[in-house]
């Protein structure tokens, strides 16, 4: 760690660069609306749904413009893209930190928004027809954080990752490795390049806080963890399906 750079990496050049370019890209062909109320004072952990090929989702939270929220949302994402080569590194330079529950109990008790994808790897690698269709929330680990962390979860829809880099197809060369290269209309045959999104709107809509004296009071009552997480999958579930439905295909809106 330097005096650039944080515990997890985050150097503070590079997410400047990439605050800018995700501020030219809603400028210009990524224009974001935010819904709901998140200007919070203390730590939250954003609970989101992951859709594309590349995590611009995960990019798009961790640089929102200070007008929506004050401090920077810090995405914790998978393996496959906080271990990749090159790509892991410029991740974690630009904010991102490897999903695992002791870094986020850290970057909790530091003061740090978090933001967890509870569908994991399978979020990440649905192909573009399966856009609609939330994956399984694993065992809830997210809503035993919060209760251990005592600090409120935001349920969370983004909408326009699908769009922006659709996946097409999954190539792995190596059957047992966990790193594979993601086929999108534009990459990987445009090289780097490709890997920028596509033109499109995006949508992140931030849902009611759950408080840990909620979420609590909930297990008191019967509920369990599993069946709380479940209640966040539906939220998001159905609000993904609501804004998906209006929506037009990639490619008519891409395509003259």
């Amino acid at each position: 760690m330097t005096s650039k750079t944080d515990l997890f990496g985050q150097d503070r050049r590079w997410s400047s660069r990439a605050k800018r370019l995700i501020d030219i890209l809603q400028k210009t062909t990524s224009q974001l609306e935010v819904r709901g109320q998140i200007n919070f004072d203390t730590p939250h952990i954003f609970v989101a749904n992951h859709q594309g090929a590349f995590p611009w989702d995960a990019l798009m939270l961790a640089h929102l413009n200070p007008t929506h929220i004050a401090s920077q949302i810090r995405p914790l994402l998978e393996d496959p893209i906080m271990l990749a080569p090159a790509l892991g590194a410029l991740m974690t330079k630009i904010g991102c930190v490897r999903a695992h529950r002791h870094n986020a109990q850290l970057l909790l008790t530091a003061g740090h928004h978090i933001a967890v994808f509870p569908e994991g790897e399978q979020g990440l690698t649905k192909p573009y027809w399966e856009r609609t269709r939330l994956k399984r929330f694993g065992r809830g680990g997210f809503i035993q954080l919060a209760l251990d962390a005592k600090v409120p979860i935001v349920p969370t829809t983004i909408v326009g990752s699908a769009q922006a880099s659709p996946l097409l197809h999954k190539w792995q060369p190596f059957v047992k490795s966990p790193f594979y290269i993601p086929i999108t209309p534009t990459f990987p045959w445009l090289g780097p390049l490709g890997a920028l999104p596509l033109p499109g709107e995006w949508q992140i809509t931030f849902h009611e806080p759950m408080t840990s004296e909620q979420l609590q009071e909930r297990i008191e009552h019967g509920e369990t963890i599993g069946q709380l997480s479940r209640r966040v999958h539906h939220q998001i579930q159905k609000e993904l399906l609501l804004q998906e439905s209006n929506r037009q295909p990639f490619w008519k809106r891409t395509l003259p």
